[in-house]
């Protein structure tokens, strides 16, 4: 039980962390509306997986795809400055191991919005009937 609780504790400092430090330090506008939406800690707290979601990706093009190639490149930007980002980490939260980062894209956003889209369609044809 101690276990998850303190995963838990180190997942919530480091999504708060990073996405400040996200926020304030990097300077690359195509990751400016990041927003960090969770982060999976490995029991040993050696590892922390960071999903991340940008509002800027949902409005995309015809099957997803302009989103996609942004969200991929999003990922590959923070990955490029995941060291970096752990050295800042290292001296912002109070932590004993600053775990290595990876950053995966959450789509579940994106998922929300095709599905919301999805019920008005189906609603307003079932209204014409």
């Amino acid at each position: 039980m101690f276990e998850i609780d303190r995963t838990r504790r180190v997942s919530e400092v480091l999504r708060r962390e990073l996405a400040t430090l996200i926020a304030r330090e990097i300077n690359d506008t195509r990751i400016r509306s990041v927003s960090i939406n969770s982060v999976r800690v490995s029991r040993d707290l050696k590892h922390a997986t960071v999903y991340f979601s940008s509002l800027g990706l949902v409005t995309e093009g015809p099957e997803g795809q302009a989103g996609e190639r942004d969200a991929a490149g999003s990922e590959k930007i923070l990955n490029r400055a995941s060291g970096f980002l752990r050295r800042r980490l290292s001296r912002h939260a109070e932590l004993r191991v600053t775990p290595t980062l990876r950053f995966k894209y959450d789509d579940s956003i994106r998922k929300g919005v095709e599905m919301s889209s999805l019920i008005d369609r189906l609603n307003r044809n079932s209204g014409d009937g």
